[in-house]
Formats: C-alpha cells, structure tokens, sequence
C-alpha cells in the first residue's frame, strides 16, 4: 500500500484496540503487573511491536482519532 493510499484510511478506536489484543504477551504481562503493585491495566505489548505499529499509524490519519479518543 503506497503511502498516499495509507493517508486515506481513518484509524479508529476499534482497530487499534484489536491490535493490542492481538499482539497481549501474557508472560511479559505479568512480569510487569509484578512490577507494578496496584495498578490492574498492563497489557503487556513488546516495544518492538509497538514501534512497528507506530510507524503504521503515522502514515495514516491519526490525528483525527487522537483527537476523538476515550481515555481507555
């Protein structure tokens, strides 16, 4: 997909929820959970995975979701 194309599809909420779900390392999860006493949110996403991600999204239209995100 060239990068023109990229630019014209919107991100949303759902797709980028899906991917974390898809990419939740539940071992790597739960050594940071025991790190982090209290806090119940860790899904546990590996940098590298995320940084690709990152890089996908910036050549998509993702200051418009930024700006209609939730908190979640």
């Amino acid at each position: 997909m060239n990068r023109k194309s990229q630019k014209e599809i919107q991100v949303t909420t759902h797709m980028v929820r899906q991917f974390l779900q898809e990419n939740e390392d539940t071992g790597y999860r739960d050594f940071h959970s025991n790190l982090l006493p209290g806090v119940d949110n860790v899904m546990g996403i590996r940098l590298p995975v995320l940084r690709k991600f990152a890089k996908q999204l910036s050549g998509m239209d993702w200051q418009e979701w930024f700006e209609q995100a939730d908190d979640q």
